[in-house]
């Protein structure tokens, strides 16, 4: 996306209305419109490695919801949600940690019974995600 003191400026100026928009619309439109969300939160992520995610933790952790409640019924859209959460914790582990963290304290689970879940879920699924 931008290198050096223009990658701050974007960001500064930026940031919060993509994340915003993201965060609306990720669950709220059809797969279409999830596969060009989830392709810019994926830009994020590996553009900024050490703040795209810090930037998309709210976005991330309702994603983490939805996976974890099982709350989506389309299985190329649950496997997008589950590739932009498996580039969460390959760019960033730390955060991603973290933002297990909160919801663990949310959730009132340990951290490692979530990402089992999680891990679960994905094995589960993944022949759909190489459909995607």
């Amino acid at each position: 996306l931008c290198a050096g003191s223009a990658q701050e400026l974007f960001l500064q100026h930026c940031a919060e209305i993509i994340v915003k928009a993201c965060r609306v619309h990720v669950k709220a439109v059809r797969k279409e419109g999830v596969d060009s969300i989830v392709m810019v939160m994926d830009r994020l992520m590996v553009a900024y490695p050490a703040h795209g995610h810090q930037l998309l933790q709210p976005v991330i952790l309702g994603l983490l919801k939805c996976v974890l409640n099982n709350e989506e019924t389309d299985t190329p859209t649950y496997c997008l949600y589950l590739g932009i959460l498996a580039r969460a914790m390959l760019c960033n582990a730390q955060h991603f940690l973290s933002t297990l963290q909160l919801l663990s304290q949310e959730a009132q689970h340990e951290v490692n019974t979530l990402l089992g879940m999680i891990l679960d879920i994905w094995s589960s699924k993944l022949d759909n995600i190489g459909y995607v």
